[in-house]
């Protein structure tokens, strides 16, 4: 039927335009779809950029009601952004500013998706650092200065990315540490509790001590551990020393392959007190298996890097010991080979 109808078109194409006309017409429905993809493209092109300019008087206008202190009307605006826009780290923490900037000028709805945390999490999975920072705040300020230990661990977190050069955590790092110093200045936390927070390893080994012998003995294991984890190699032999014989109350309970672990990780990083005492375990089979050749190896390193006299001497049985074992284990039973 459609044959019918176009016969007569196809009859006058080849009447003026002839074999060539007839050839070029059979591109014709693909020409028609080239053409509407065309149109199709364009009209989307047209949408999206009008679309993006609605969103941005949105934004705008979000931005000017937060200046005008007309919170709910912008909160409204921002979140419908957030749901049309195209998810950005930025925007995210934009949003999260005004949230938090909000709350301080006194805007009550500060709960679920309209607190700071939420969009700052969000931007800081991104990857945005500024977000992060941003968050670490809020996560020291809601711990300071009820849990000292969690604030000292966010503390470091934040110069951790202030070392990292990143612009944001310099403003988090001196917004942070003037708190602390407020409330040292109040009396709510003492100097060696400043100390503790602000990363200082002898504060918080300091610390450690004090909440021991107000019998805070898991308090003060874990201030211990946290400075043992930043590299300090006596609050390492300290800890160690704890789990090696355990607390006079019994609350820390004795775990040689801890103290070992301490141990080693301390003489590995210069300790002289933790070398001898590795020295001990491996000879004494405490906390590892028993091993008299490493136990002569780490008395030796003692004797060598710390000019220890007593280590050298262990050292020398050691070696000794070690050498009559490889003796026995060879066999040889004539008193002159074995001398």
């Amino acid at each position: 039927m459609l044959a019918d109808f176009l016969e007569p078109f196809w009859k006058a194409l080849f009447e003026k335009t002839g074999v060539f006309g007839l050839f070029i017409a059979s591109f014709a429905p693909i020409i028609l779809i080239v053409l509407a993809l065309l149109i199709i493209a364009v009209v989307i092109g047209i949408f999206m950029a009008v679309r993006e300019k609605i969103l941005e008087r949105m934004y705008n206008k979000a931005l000017y009601l937060e200046y005008r202190c007309r919170y709910d009307e912008a909160w409204k605006l921002f979140k419908k952004y957030a749901k049309r826009a195209k998810p950005s780290a930025e925007v995210f923490y934009h949003i999260g500013m005004f949230c938090d900037s909000a709350k301080k000028n006194g805007w009550e709805y500060c709960k679920g998706d309209a607190r700071p945390s939420y969009w700052f999490e969000r931007a800081g999975a991104m990857g945005y650092k500024a977000a992060e920072c941003e968050n670490l705040k809020i996560r020291f300020y809601k711990n300071f200065p009820s849990n000292l230990l969690e604030s000292a661990k966010i503390f470091k977190e934040i110069d951790e990315l202030f070392r990292k050069n990143i612009p944001e955590a310099k403003d988090a790092l001196d917004e942070v540490v003037q708190a602390i110093d407020k409330k040292e200045e109040a009396g709510v936390i003492s100097d060696v509790e400043k100390g503790a927070v602000l990363g200082r390893s002898y504060s918080q080994m300091v610390l450690s001590e004090n909440l021991i012998k107000q019998k805070k003995d898991k308090e003060g294991l874990e201030w211990l551990a946290f400075a043992a984890e930043s590299g300090d190699t006596e609050a390492m032999c300290m800890i160690a020393n704890f789990y090696r014989r355990g607390s006079w109350d019994n609350i820390i309970k004795k775990n040689p392959r801890k103290a070992f672990d301490y141990y080693k990780k301390a003489a590995e990083n210069g300790s002289p007190e933790a070398k001898v005492a590795l020295g001990e375990m491996y000879y004494l089979g405490e906390g590892c298996e028993k091993n008299i050749l490493e136990a002569a190896r780490s008395f030796a390193k003692a004797a060598d890097e710390d000019k220890n006299p007593s280590a050298a001497h262990n050292a020398s049985i050691c070696y000794y010991q070690y050498a009559n074992e490889c003796v026995d284990k060879k066999g040889i039973t004539d008193p002159l080979d074995r001398k």
